[in-house]
């Protein structure tokens, strides 16, 4: 599963969820733990690995950084796909990236039940001369 595929999931899954609470059922039921049964933990922003600000919220929107690929406050991976991290690794990165960036926006804006739309989402894979399959990762 790609990158794309993975955040379109996550998105659907958030629109399904603030459906169910919009017409209120489940009224519990929240993206957090939406996100914590499909990521197996519950979301949380980690500590910046430099001087930036994880997300910022600006006149409605929110602007999230660059994200990495960490778990448990570890790098999941280091290198680049093709070379030193295979393709699988690289699409579990790549979920690990787009969670931490959920992440991010709920430390901006306190509650993920307020998204509405993923307005943009830039990728960046770092390859090995020669992989051509960055959309799978």
């Amino acid at each position: 599963m790609c990158i794309r595929d993975s955040i379109k999931m996550i998105i659907g899954k958030l629109g399904r969820v603030r459906q169910v609470i919009r017409a209120g059922g489940f009224g519990m039921c929240k993206v957090e733990e939406k996100l914590k049964e499909m990521m197996g933990v519950v979301p949380s922003v980690g500590k910046p690995l430099g001087a930036y600000v994880p997300a910022v919220l600006y006149k409605g929107q929110v602007f999230t950084s660059g994200q990495l690929p960490m778990k448990d406050g570890q790098l999941m991976a280091k290198g680049k796909v093709g070379r030193d991290v295979t393709e699988e690794t690289a699409i579990e990165c790549a979920k690990w990236c787009a969670f931490n960036c959920l992440n991010a926006a709920k430390s901006a804006i306190g509650d993920l039940d307020k998204v509405e739309r993923v307005i943009k989402v830039s990728v960046y894979v770092s390859s090995a001369e020669g992989y051509t399959n960055q959309p799978q990762v």
